[in-house]
């Protein structure tokens, strides 16, 4: 597995640097078998104190490979149109959004219909 490495987390808590390792080294290894050969990832954190007791979490993610290089930043909720202020919802975001850029990068769903032609099969079964 490549080896992740993390920026900003002097901001954070023993127990908010234990929850986003483990949830973004969980997360990973799946990106890493649909794109092969990875150089390296990076994971910067930031946070923003408001003045109260809650901050606020902006993650971004790189994954660095030979040819390409993908990105992510997690610092707002697409929903919601609201920002993070769960260290845990930031990281699944931002997993799952790197996770889809790589597959709309490198088209991972789509081979295995163009190439058997299933789609058309399966259809003129159904009509019959």
């Amino acid at each position: 597995m490549t080896a992740i490495r993390y920026n900003g987390l002097d901001h954070l808590t023993d127990e908010e640097q234990y929850v986003l390792k483990k949830l973004v080294e969980k997360e990973f290894p799946k990106i890493e078998r649909m794109m092969k050969n990875v150089d390296s990832v990076v994971v910067d954190v930031k946070t923003h104190d408001k003045g109260g007791k809650r901050k606020m979490y902006m993650l971004d993610v790189k994954v660095i490979a030979p040819k390409t290089v993908f990105s992510v930043k997690a610092k707002e909720n697409t929903i919601k149109k609201s920002p993070y202020w769960d260290l845990a919802a930031s990281a699944h975001h931002a997993m799952e959004s790197l996770e889809a850029e790589v597959k709309h990068k490198l088209k991972a769903d789509t081979v295995a219909w163009k190439k058997t032609d299933m789609k058309r099969g399966m259809r003129s079964k159904l009509n019959e």
